[in-house]
C-alpha cells in the first residue's frame, strides 16, 4: 500500500458565531446558559474513506459559583463514538458506559435557547453530563469518532460540523483543525472549498502540507475538505484486528474502476418520487429536476418508468420502457406536470415499483426521493423483492426514521444518502443516479479462501457499481493469509477478482476494523429493535455488546467515572494553557528562526532583564497542549540567549508547534512554528 500524507491544519476565522461541541449550564441563571468555549482542536486520521476524529474542546466557567452541565455534540448520521473523555483539574479521565438514558440540556427544550441547541444537534447528538465545575476553572473534553466518507468520480469529501445557529457572540482563542490522509491510491487534487486561503508549506507526490493559522476566531460555516485519487482497476482497502480475548475484526472497502461503456450493463429504473403535502417547495422541485437530468444519461439499453406516490402511487407507465428519446421527452413532460398531494404510502409504492421490476433480466434498480416521514416495513419490503432489485433512498432530512431506511437499504441491495433540507440539490441527487446507472457486476459474490470468516455486514452483498464504492464488515477465528474473491456477471461475462489479505492475529492490526464491525452490529441490533418491538433476549444482547465493546447504543449513556479508574496519559497543562491567549502577539525579546523549520531552528532572546531570575526555561507544545520538550537555561546569567535546536525535538509528522519562554513561571513570549516535513 502506498501511504499518501495530507497535513491541513485550519484556523477559521471571519464569521458571527462557532459551536461543534457545546456545554449547557444547569443553573438557568448561569449567565449566556453556555459555559465559553475557549479553544478547539481537531484532528481527522482519513484511511481510504474511513475518518476518524478527534476533537480536544476547552471549556470555562466564568461564573463564581460551582456548576454542573451538559456536554453536547452533533455528531454526523452513521457516525459512532469510539472514546469521550473528560477532566478533572489537569488530569483527563475517560467516561464511562452506564445502563441508563443519555442526560438531557437542562430545562424543557420547549422554546428558547436550549431548544435550539437540541435542534441544532439532532438525531445522533452525544452527551455527557459534568458536575462541579469549579468557578473559573477549565473543562477539557475529549472526542473520538469514526465514520465513513462520500466517495464519487474519485472525490472524496470530509465535513466537521462547525456551522451554528448563534449560540456564542463571542470568538474562541485558538482554534485548529488537522487531517491527515493515507491512501493507497494516487492523490490527483484536493481543495478546502469552505475556506480558501490556506498555504502550501511542501508538496511531493506522496506528502502535502497545508496551514493557515489564526487566532480569535468566529466561526459559523462547517469545514469541508475534498481531495481527488485515481481508480486505475477494482481495488480494496482491507484493515482486520485481532485481541486476546475475542475473535478478529475485518472490514473492506471496495472501489471499482469507472470502466469503458461496454463494460456498463444494461439497467432497468424505476423513479419514485413522494410528492405529499411534506415535500412541498425545494424538495420536491428539486427532486423533479434531478429526474429530468438523469433521464439525459440513460443509455438506450437501459429502461425506465416514473412513478409519484402519496396515499396511492401514480404510474407515468405500466411498466419500464425503453430509454429512446421520445419517451424520455414524454417523461419529462410528465414529471414537469407532479404537483403537491396527501398522505404518503411508501410502503405500497414500493411493492409496486418491484412489481415493474420482478421480471427484468437486466440489472435493476428504484431510486426513491422521499423526506421519510411514511410507514416502511423492511422485512416486508424485503420479501416483495424477488429480483435483487437495489433500492435507493436520497432523503431529505436528518429528521426521518433512519433506522426504517437504513434497514430497508440494506436488506435490499442499496444504500441511503441524507441530504439537509437547507441545502437540497438537484445536482447532488444526480450523482445518487449516476452511481446506481453503472452497474459493473451483478450477482455478486464474496468470499474467503481461509478465516472461518461470520457476522457480515451487510448479510446481503449489492451490484457493484462503476466508480462507487461497497463496504463489508465481519468477523474471523483464524487469522493468517486469505484470498478474497469477488465474482459476478459483467457486461462482458462472468468474472472474478482475486486479493491476497492477511487476517492478523492477536494483538494485531487496526483499530478501526474493530470500531466499524461494532458499529454496524449495534446499528443492526437497534433497527431489529425499533422496527419488531423489543424483547428482553435482544435489549440484553445489545447491551452486552455495548457495554464489552465500549460504543454507545441506544440503552446506555456515558457518564463520568466516580472512581477515575482510566487516566490519559497525554501531559495537559498544569496551569491554564495561556499561550492560547498570547498565540499570534508580537514578542520583541523572543525570536525564532527559521521559521518554517527544515532542519534546525534558533532561539534568540533579551535576558538583560531577567537576569536575577532562578528558573528560566524554554517549553514546546504541540496543538493538543501536549509538552513535546522543555530546555532549562541553567548558569546563563548574561543579557542575551542564543541557541540552535535540531527539528528531532519534535516527533516525527509533527508540523505545528508553539514555543513558550517562562520566566519563573510567567509566559513572557510565545511563537508559533511552523516544521516542514
Amino acid at each position: 500500500m502506498k501511504n499518501i500524507y495530507i497535513t491541513i491544519l485550519l484556523l477559521l476565522i471571519y464569521s458571527t458565531t462557532f459551536a461543534d461541541g457545546i456545554i449547557v449550564a444547569d443553573n438557568v441563571i448561569y449567565p449566556g446558559r453556555i459555559l465559553k468555549n475557549k479553544s478547539t482542536n481537531v484532528e481527522v486520521n482519513i484511511e481510504g474513506l474511513i475518518a476518524k476524529t478527534i476533537t480536544i474542546q476547552e471549556f470555562q466557567n466564568e461564573w463564581n459559583q460551582v456548576i454542573d452541565g451538559v456536554y453536547s455534540f452533533p455528531l454526523p448520521l452513521k457516525a459512532r463514538v469510539t472514546r469521550l473523555m473528560y477532566s478533572k483539574g489537569d488530569t483527563l479521565i475517560d467516561a464511562v458506559l452506564r445502563v441508563m438514558p443519555e442526560s438531557p440540556n437542562p430545562g424543557t427544550g420547549e422554546g428558547g435557547l436550549v431548544a435550539e441547541i437540541n435542534q441544532y444537534m439532532g438525531q445522533s447528538v452525544i452527551r455527557l453530563k459534568l458536575t462541579d465545575i469549579g468557578p473559573n476553572a477549565i473543562k477539557w473534553i475529549k472526542l473520538e469518532y469514526i465514520m465513513e466518507l462520500n466517495h464519487f468520480e474519485g472525490d472524496i469529501n470530509y465535513t466537521y460540523p462547525l456551522d451554528t445557529k448563534g449560540f456564542y457572540t463571542i470568538p474562541l482563542d485558538y482554534l485548529s483543525v488537522n487531517i491527515i490522509v493515507h491512501s493507497n491510491q494516487i492523490i490527483t487534487d484536493f481543495d478546502i472549498p469552505s475556506h480558501p486561503g490556506y498555504t502550501t508549506i511542501s508538496s511531493s507526490d506522496n506528502h502535502l502540507n497545508l496551514i493557515l493559522v489564526k487566532p480569535n476566531v468566529y466561526q459559523a460555516q462547517d469545514i469541508k475538505f475534498n481531495y481527488k485519487v485515481e481508480n486505475p482497476d477494482l481495488m480494496i482497502d482491507f484493515y482486520s484486528q485481532d485481541t486476546d480475548t475475542t475473535n478478529g475484526y475485518f472490514t473492506l472497502v471496495g472501489r471499482p474502476l469507472l470502466r469503458p461503456i461496454e463494460h456498463i450493463l444494461p439497467t432497468t429504473i424505476v423513479f419514485l418520487v413522494e410528492n405529499s403535502s411534506t415535500m412541498i417547495g425545494e424538495k420536491l422541485n428539486q427532486s423533479k429536476q434531478a429526474i429530468i437530468q438523469s433521464l439525459d444519461h440513460l443509455s438506450i439499453e437501459d429502461s425506465f418508468n416514473i412513478t409519484y406516490f402519496n396515499y396511492s402511487p401514480h404510474l407515468w407507465q405500466t411498466s419500464p420502457v425503453e430509454a429512446n428519446p421520445g419517451n424520455i421527452a414524454a417523461a419529462k413532460a410528465f414529471v414537469e406536470n407532479i404537483t403537491p398531494g396527501g398522505g404518503s404510502n411508501i410502503d405500497n409504492a414500493l411493492y409496486n415499483s418491484l412489481q415493474q421490476l420482478e421480471n427484468t433480466t437486466t440489472t435493476s434498480s428504484i431510486l426513491v426521493f422521499t423526506d421519510g416521514k411514511g410507514y416502511l416495513n423492511p422485512y416486508d419490503v424485503e420479501n416483495y423483492n424477488t429480483n435483487k432489485t437495489g433500492i435507493f433512498f436520497i432523503a431529505f432530512t436528518d429528521k426521518v426514521d433512519w433506522h426504517r431506511m437504513e434497514t430497508t437499504a440494506q436488506l435490499n441491495y442499496g444504500s441511503v444518502t441524507y441530504l439537509n433540507e437547507n441545502s437540497i440539490l438537484s445536482s447532488e441527487m444526480l450523482k445518487i443516479f449516476k452511481k446506481i446507472n453503472r452497474p459493473l457486476i451483478k450477482d455478486v459474490n464474496i468470499s474467503f479462501s481461509a478465516g472461518n470468516v461470520y457476522d457480515l455486514y451487510p448479510s446481503k452483498f449489492p451490484a457493484i457499481y462503476g466508480d462507487s464504492d461497497f463496504k463489508i464488515t465481519g468477523r474471523y477465528t483464524t487469522p493468517g493469509s486469505t484470498i478474497i474473491t469477488i465474482s459476478g456477471t459483467e457486461g462482458t461475462g462472468n468474472n472474478s477478482y482475486t486479493f491476497e489479505v492477511n487476517l492478523n492475529p492477536a494483538n494485531q492490526g487496526e483499530e478501526i476494523a474493530r470500531s466499524l464491525w461494532v458499529k454496524d452490529a449495534i446499528l443492526d441490533k437497534e433497527s431489529i429493535i425499533l422496527i419488531n418491538g423489543e424483547t428482553e433476549a435482544l435489549k440484553s444482547e445489545l447491551i452486552n455488546l455495548s457495554l464489552f465493546e465500549k460504543m454507545r447504543s441506544r440503552y446506555t449513556a456515558y457518564v463520568e467515572d466516580e472512581d477515575y479508574s482510566s487516566f490519559s496519559d497525554s501531559i495537559f497543562f498544569i496551569h491554564n494553557p495561556t499561550y492560547l491567549n498570547d498565540f499570534g502577539k508580537t514578542s520583541d525579546i523572543l525570536k525564532v528562526y527559521p521559521n518554517p523549520v527544515f532542519e534546525h531552528f534558533t532561539v534568540e532572546f533579551d535576558m538583560s532583564s531577567y537576569k536575577t531570575a532562578t528558573d528560566k526555561r524554554i517549553k514546546i507544545f504541540d496543538i493538543f497542549g501536549h509538552l513535546l520538550f522543555s530546555y532549562d537555561i541553567i548558569g546563563d546569567n548574561g543579557s542575551s540567549f542564543k541557541k540552535t535546536f535540531n527539528k528531532s525535538v519534535f516527533p516525527s509528522a509533527t508540523s505545528f508547534v508553539v514555543l513558550n519562554l517562562e520566566i519563573d513561571g510567567k509566559i513572557i513570549g510565545t511563537k508559533a512554528i511552523i516544521v516542514s516535513n
